[in-house]
């Protein structure tokens, strides 16, 4: 595990966006943050470079349907997303795992729900061994964090009711 690598992922690589993309742009703004090797994971590599240069981020792009991504995925220290990672990823004992999620339940999800007809017949079973993995998980307010806990069966990690990072461009003080 690289100590000083991060690995960033929104949607599943669809977009660089959500919590996880407001993260990175206040991370990049510390004072050592030159000194790490930043991952944004995606699966559109060719519009996401020009998105990334337009905006001056110093960020290696990583498609998610290569070895690199594996690799990156397996050997970052620190992970941030707003999804999940592949079935296949064990997070590492040494890794951090933020999980941003990327919503307000008003609906029924995961564990909530008595029967799963969206998804495979194996949701539940991966959506559970997928959110051992996480170290933090965010949620918007109070009510979002109950819901969590019930929903995901969330007792092993740590909630983070923070508010989503994506929102706090909202109350900055140039907001107008």
């Amino acid at each position: 595990v690289q100590e000083k690598q991060i690995l960033f992922e929104s949607f599943h690589g669809k977009d660089l966006s959500d919590s996880p993309f407001y993260i990175l742009t206040e991370f990049l703004k510390m004072e050592n943050a030159d000194q790490y090797q930043i991952y944004f994971a995606t699966n559109n590599y060719a519009e996401h470079k020009k998105t990334a240069e337009a905006m001056g981020l110093p960020v290696k792009l990583v498609d998610i349907d290569t070895f690199e991504y594996a690799k990156v995925l397996a050997t970052s220290k620190y992970l941030i997303n707003n999804s999940s990672f592949p079935a296949y990823f064990i997070r590492r004992e040494e890794q951090i795992y933020l999980q941003t999620w990327h919503g307000t339940p008003l609906k029924r999800l995961a564990f909530d729900q008595e029967e799963v007809t969206a998804a495979s017949p194996t949701y539940k079973a991966q959506f559970y061994r997928q959110k051992q993995e996480w170290d933090y998980l965010i949620a918007a307010n109070h009510f979002s964090s109950e819901i969590f806990k019930s929903c995901f069966m969330y007792t092993n990690g740590n909630m983070l009711e923070i508010g989503y990072p994506r929102n706090d461009l909202m109350y900055a003080k140039n907001k107008d």
